[in-house]
């Protein structure tokens, strides 16, 4: 998908590297999560992928397709939900349908994605009669109605309380194994992309490059304390020199 891929933004003190010379393939059906810290270009990374923003070098491209711009077949799903606020729940699902047109039956693919994200009795329902993690499913339907190629989730569950966060990673990993489709998720926390990845791409810190890739060879649905999700995040700790943290993290 990524060959040798480089972003460079111009200024005029200097230009800024946000990542360069990665390589990185995605296998069909997978979630694999990319994660790094804050600065090294994942976001920009998953936005070069969506044709939201163009590569200073290299190349992008999805299903054997050069990446020229944005595409209903690359769903995209933010932080912030980016709901229409005037639109009921249905309308927001529909939104990307009606958009591009879509002559098929659309009532048909909204009632299905509300049943697949457990959204039945909220179809007439706006944006701010919505808890956090009902919105993100909301923006997930809207991203699936397409019936996307790939699906790209950025930082999907940042702005969600820890009780909220953890049920969503289940409901994640749910909806698009049913689903089957390919998707990014980009994330910098660690036992989120542990548990949800299919495999776990691991970005250096700025100027951004691809470390190294560890799958995860866990059955879904995974259990947070599995020795060999422990010993995974050990890993991790390891390529980010969180030797401290590590500590910390098991009060020791």
């Amino acid at each position: 998908m990524l060959e040798g891929a480089t972003k460079v933004f111009a200024a005029r003190n200097g230009d800024t590297v946000a990542f360069q010379d990665v390589n990185l393939s995605v296998h069909e059906g997978e979630l694999l999560c990319v994660l790094g810290p804050s600065g090294c270009g994942k976001s920009t990374l998953l936005n070069t992928i969506a044709g939201l923003d163009k590569l200073s070098g290299g190349s992008v491209a999805v299903g054997g397709e050069p990446v020229a711009g944005p595409h209903f077949t690359r769903g995209m799903v933010f932080q912030d939900y980016a709901l229409f606020p005037w639109l009921t729940v249905e309308e927001n699902i529909r939104f990307g349908l009606d958009a591009r047109g879509f002559k098929g039956d659309k009532q048909m693919i909204v009632a299905d994605l509300v049943a697949l994200t457990r959204l039945q009795g909220f179809e007439r329902a706006r944006p701010s009669q919505l808890s956090g993690g009902m919105a993100q499913r909301v923006a997930l339907a809207r991203a699936l109605a397409n019936q996307v190629e790939i699906l790209l989730m950025d930082e999907p569950f940042g702005a969600l309380d820890a009780f909220t966060r953890m049920e969503m990673q289940e409901e994640i990993v749910r909806i698009v194994k049913a689903q089957g489709v390919t998707t990014v998720f980009v994330t910098h926390d660690i036992d989120e992309a542990l548990y949800v990845g299919d495999r776990v791409a691991i970005m250096s810190a700025h100027p951004g490059e691809l470390r190294r890739v560890i799958p995860v060879p866990i059955a879904h649905p995974r259990d947070r304390v599995d020795p060999q999700l422990v010993r995974l995040r050990e890993e991790v700790f390891t390529e980010f020199n969180l030797a401290h943290t590590r500590e910390q993290y098991y009060h020791i």
